[in-house]
């Protein structure tokens, strides 16, 4: 890629001296231009320069034209051409800095193409994308072989249906030659987190930029015109183009930087090659100015890229040190070296998604990847699984159940040989197949009633999944669709279902459910005192539905004495409960069945079982918190939740710091405490206002554990008056971190004159930064008598409050909680209305139809069980 001529070609630096000594040379000059044409024409890595002022509207012979039938209606592109190569150059600018923040993206790119069928149309994605300077040139099939020239582009135009740039010519492209597409263009970059974006850094001073991508699934072609399908892989050289202060990174090391300048100054020029084909969704890009702390692991240079101060505070360590093991451990199970020579990875003030596994460059939200070196290894484990996740990559329940029925070792083995087979090319899910088949096919002790193609094809060759319907009477199996699609549901779909199962605490022989109506003789009940129990350790993706009696008779264990049995089968027994409390949320059984399995939870001590409860049981109380049902809910978790607390207690010798030092786990703890906060526990809150007290007569001392402070706070804060709740206040304005724990605590007050003021303080943002308004917004609104105020506050203000996409994830999740106070008829139309008349359709309009639906499913479920709950609660609790 060179400077740009007058011709639009470009001439390497000997060719441009030898030009300018022959310049008195007329006749000269126009030979060696017409040889230096000709050469060009044949060249592969032909550019044209990026324009560099503002961006260039599309042309009118570009605009979507009528319907007209051709391969451009297909949704996959055809298989006519195969991308080899791009070039590629990205160039973000700011258009008139400081005034209205507007940002755009120029462009030059040169792809290489094979063709493989004749064809009349180049087709590739492009999405909001404009061009100028487009053309297609033939590149040469062999050194010793001329290209055939290409034919004319006839026309250009837009398919936007399926995001397709179409250029027609006037003759075919030919198989076994390749092509070259380059063009210059331009788009237009905003904040929304997906594409190539602009981030803004909240809490940073100045708030600088960070210039990011997401690309997957499809928004690279938002960023550069390209064959956006993962099978379409091929080579980058890519330039990033930065002001000096910052730094560029790609998912390759960069082999040159250079300075390039133009009429708006000095640019840095960052040059990356990857020699390994990748697909466009795993290409990345960061323009930013932050540092890094970097190690090696066998060769290969591990960066962690975060702002300055994370970085300076050790906030990134504890990501690098884990990264080198994790990565030991993949190589070692799945037998295949981490193929780049680096890896960074990268914690952004804001990002669409958890993490992103770009290949060599992993994008992270940074409240994912960072930890405060003062917190405890349990709460950087989230962080551990991130990690591991993102290297690994492998979405999980289906592998789950093959490395189940195969065994571990088989199922590795089977990995493996797939793994080296295809690690740089294309591959279909019938190659996996084949090489676990191989693996099966090895040995003789594991035997399968059907290939594994056979079984995995009834899996991912249809939709939805099952539901089994289980007689344990009689021993019958009925397999169902389970979806909302009436016409699906009736369909005869089947499955290859493995079986891990129990009877009465022992466990049982595999069974293999794969037939839709079936009767299994081993499965049924002999005596009134068995029960049954499938799907052990949830090693298959299927839900379970089984009759009245063997409910009952389970329930009957659970309450009993789930020690009868052995150590570990008691904890496969009562992690079972898990099933039986989604059935609260999906109505697989009658809810008074469900309701039935919590009565046990009074005994209940496995957090494991805890977690799924907290989680089934926020969502009946969702549905009950605005009725007159509330109260009975109340006490009646009470006794659930009371005993439990008291035994974590106990673990930690009645003193919260030593949770270190206990088998509690501080996750299921902290949950723990958040549903006292409705319960209003003497021993809890008689705690929390004695350590606030001290720390309002010490602030210097905070004794109070971190994991602990937000409900400790709000307890007290809680009990207390305008007094506990200023002193909160200037703890928060003092303090140089982003205490979140004490912005949600101050939502807890029971005083609504102090919850409005404090929504008023978020009007300035002086006060209260704009991320920080959200999280005011969500914790008053979660507090019983703050949401009317919340709700007020929203419809009163919304102007004044800040709703671009920065804060898409806090804005959706704080009108969840809005929605969940709105949940009768009146309200929920009232809901809608409010959405659909403030929020911009085009750029929320599937945020706000996810909402309105979700609201709309509650209040349908509310309707449906909302009398059976409350007399099952009535008859279980006692009158007072």
């Amino acid at each position: 890629m060179g400077p740009k001529s007058n011709s639009g070609f470009y001439l390497s630096k000997k060719a441009a001296v030898f030009f300018a000594l022959l310049i008195l040379a007329l006749l000269v000059i126009l030979t060696v231009f017409a040889v230096l044409y000709a050469r060009l024409r044949a060249e592969k890595t032909q550019e044209v320069a990026p324009t560099t002022r503002e961006p260039p509207s599309i042309s009118s012979s570009m605009l979507p034209v009528a319907e007209r039938c051709g391969p451009w209606n297909n949704s996959r592109l055809p298989s006519s051409l195969l991308p080899i190569h791009y070039q590629l150059e990205l160039w973000p600018k700011q258009v008139q800095p400081g005034k209205d923040q507007r940002y755009f993206l120029t462009g030059q790119v040169n792809v290489t193409v094979m063709c493989l069928e004749e064809t009349e149309v180049f087709l590739i994605h492009s999405q909001n994308l404009n061009y100028s300077g487009l053309s297609i040139t033939a590149a040469g099939r062999s050194p010793q072989l001329d290209p055939l020239p290409a034919p004319n582009i006839q026309e250009i135009w837009l398919e936007v249906n399926n995001d397709y740039l179409v250029i027609e010519l006037d003759g075919k492209l030919v198989p076994g030659q390749e092509y070259i597409l380059q063009s210059n263009y331009s788009g237009e970059l905003d904040q929304e987190l997906n594409g190539l974006f602009i981030s803004h850094d909240p809490e940073r001073q100045h708030q600088k930029i960070v210039v990011a991508s997401l690309l997957e699934p499809t928004h690279a072609r938002s960023v550069f015109p390209c064959f956006d399908e993962p099978a379409m892989k091929a080579t980058f050289d890519i330039r990033l183009v930065n002001r000096p202060e910052f730094v560029a990174i790609s998912n390759m090391p960069a082999i040159d930087v250079s300075e390039r300048l133009d009429e708006d100054g000095k640019w840095k020029v960052t040059t990356f090659n990857t020699t390994v084909k990748m697909s466009t969704y795993t290409t990345a890009f960061v323009i930013f100015d932050y540092d890094y702390i970097n190690t090696t692991y066998n060769d290969i240079e591990i960066r962690v890229w975060a702002d300055k101060t994370a970085i300076s505070n050790g906030e990134a360590e504890y990501a690098l040190n884990i990264t080198g093991p994790i990565l030991a451990y993949f190589e070692k199970y799945y037998d295949v070296t981490y193929p780049l020579p680096k890896l960074d990875i990268v914690a952004l003030p804001h990002y669409g998604a958890e993490a992103m596994e770009n290949w060599g460059l992993l994008l992270f939200r940074k409240n994912s990847l960072l930890s405060d070196p003062k917190k405890e290894l349990s709460e950087r484990l989230a962080i551990s699984s991130i990690i591991a996740h993102e290297l690994a990559h492998q979405g999980a329940s289906i592998i789950h159940m093959i490395s189940n029925f195969m065994t571990e070792e088989l199922f590795a083995k089977g990995l493996r040989s797939y793994l080296k087979a295809f690690s740089y090319s294309n591959a279909e899910a019938d190659d996996m197949w084949n090489h676990l088949q191989m693996a099966i096919d090895s040995q003789d002790v594991i035997k399968l009633p059907a290939s594994i193609k056979s079984i995995m094809d009834t899996w991912t060759m249809q939709e939805g999944l099952p539901i089994i319907t289980v007689n344990t009477t009689s021993g019958t199996v009925k397999q169902d669709y389970f979806g909302k699609s009436e016409e699906n549901r009736n369909s005869n779909y089947s499955w290859y279902i493995p079986i891990f199962w129990m009877k009465n605490g022992s466990m049982q022989p595999l069974i293999w459910f794969d037939d839709e109506h079936k009767t299994y003789p081993e499965i049924k009940r002999t005596t009134e005192e068995e029960w049954i129990l499938l799907n052990i350790n949830i090693s298959s993706l299927c839900r379970i539905v089984y009759d009245d009696s063997n409910w009952q008779k389970l329930i009957r264990q659970l309450n009993k004495d789930p020690t009868v049995i052995g150590e570990k089968e008691q904890k496969i027994l009562v992690k079972s409960a898990q099933k039986y409390l989604q059935a609260i949320w999906t109505g697989n059984i009658d809810i008074r069945t469900a309701l039935s399995t919590t009565t046990y939870l009074a005994k209940e001590q496995d957090n494991n079982v805890w977690t799924v409860a907290f989680i089934y049981l926020s969502r009946l109380e969702i549905v009950t918190k605005t009725t007159y049902t509330f109260g009975l809910y109340k006490k009646y978790i009470f006794s659930r939740i009371v005993p439990f607390y008291y035994h974590q207690m106990k673990l930690m010798n009645e003193d919260f710091n030593n949770i270190h030092n206990s088998s509690v786990e501080k996750t299921i703890f902290i949950r723990t405490l958040k549903k006292l906060y409705l319960l209003d526990l003497k021993d809890f809150m008689d705690r929390a206002t004695d350590l606030y007290s001290q720390l309002m007569s010490n602030p210097a001392n905070n004794t109070i554990p971190n994991y602990a402070r937000r409900y400790i706070y709000c307890e007290a804060i809680k009990a207390g008056t305008e007094k506990e709740w200023n002193f909160a206040w200037t703890l928060y304005q003092n303090s140089s971190q982003d205490d979140e724990g004490l912005l949600s605590a101050m939502g807890c007050s029971r005083e609504p004159w102090i919850l409005s003021r404090y929504l008023h303080y978020t009007l300035d943002e002086l006060t209260v930064s704009q991320k920080h308004s959200y999280r005011v917004y969500q914790s008053v609104a979660e507090n019983p008598i703050g949401w009317p105020l919340v709700w007020n506050f929203l419809r009163a203000n919304w102007n004044s409050i800040n709703t671009n996409s920065t804060y898409h994830l806090e804005l959706i999740t704080l009108l969840q909680v809005v929605g969940e106070g709105l949940l009768t008829d009146f309200g929920l139309q009232e809901f809608k209305l409010f959405l659909n008349s403030t929020i911009d359709e085009g750029e929320w309009a599937d945020m706000v139809e996810q909402i309105i639906d979700l609201s709309q499913d509650l209040l349908n479920w509310k309707k449906k069980i909302h009398t059976e709950v409350h007399n099952w609660l009535s008859e279980y609790i006692p009158a007072d």
